[in-house]
């Protein structure tokens, strides 16, 4: 039978896409300590912010999206 051959990219081991939870080396670990960064982008999220800010940023998402959307629908208008 014959092989199903791969995309050159799936042929490949990619290190930026495997989940790592250690520091790339010993000084990004010290900058990690010191600033308090999270670690994982995924910890941020908006779900968990206070409730007032939680609101307030989608009051912001909402806002423009509703603005914009008003641009473009004067400027076919017009």
């Amino acid at each position: 039978m014959e092989e199903e051959k791969k995309h050159f990219h799936e042929s490949m081991d990619d290190p930026y896409n495997e989940p790592n939870d250690e520091p790339f080396n010993d000084v990004i670990d010290h900058y990690n300590k010191i600033e308090g960064n999270a670690g994982k982008p995924s910890n941020a999220g908006l779900g968990q912010l206070p409730k007032p800010l939680k609101y307030f940023g989608y009051f912001i998402i909402v806002f423009f999206s509703i603005t914009i959307f008003l641009l473009i629908l004067l400027a076919i208008l017009n």
